[in-house]
């Protein structure tokens, strides 16, 4: 979710920065399917004068977004790395605007399922890291492997949260 969609503007208004985010649909053996969109989130209010504080996984149940990639096929393993890594941001919990965001974990869960998303630094009034602009637009310019499919016209919202999940991140 780009601040300004097809730009690498960091922050568009008073406090509209965007947000990176993954999505997880599973197909089950029975056929049913398990959804589950999260992202990383301040506990409490960041600025580049303050950017620490605690972090928590969050809903992004029906979140929009203007850029997407996604990963046609996810082995047992890869789920269940990402699934570890998660557990992990949840047991350390510290958020930071400039070195550990919203952008940073979704650029690591897409490690943990070998794919090297690039790390763009951009700059912001007081502050810099990576951040949801610049993602969106180093994903709209990529070299995709055969594995990978773009959405660049994106979506108003995601696809609700559906099934019950068996591993509690929280």
């Amino acid at each position: 979710d780009q601040p300004v969609a097809g730009s690498r503007t960091v922050i568009s208004g008073v406090d509209n920065v965007g947000h990176a985010f993954i999505s997880i649909s599973q197909t089950k053996t029975d056929g049913s399917t398990i959804t589950r969109n999260m992202g990383f989130y301040p506990k409490t209010i960041t600025t580049p004068a303050n950017p620490r504080c605690g972090g928590v996984i969050g809903d992004d149940e029906s979140h929009g977004y203007d850029v997407s990639i996604t990963l046609n096929h996810v082995t047992t393993n890869q789920l269940n790395s990402l699934l570890a890594y998660y557990r992990q941001i949840v047991a350390n919990s510290i958020y930071d605007l400039n070195d550990y965001n919203c952008t940073t974990v979704a650029i690591g869960a897409f490690q943990k399922l070998g794919i090297n998303l690039p790390s763009t630094i951009g700059n912001w009034f007081g502050g810099r890291g990576v951040n949801p602009a610049d993602l969106g637009e180093d994903i709209r310019s990529m070299q995709l492997s055969p594995n990978l499919t773009r959405n660049t016209t994106g979506s108003s919202y995601c696809p609700s949260n559906y099934g019950t999940c068996q591993t509690v991140l929280q």
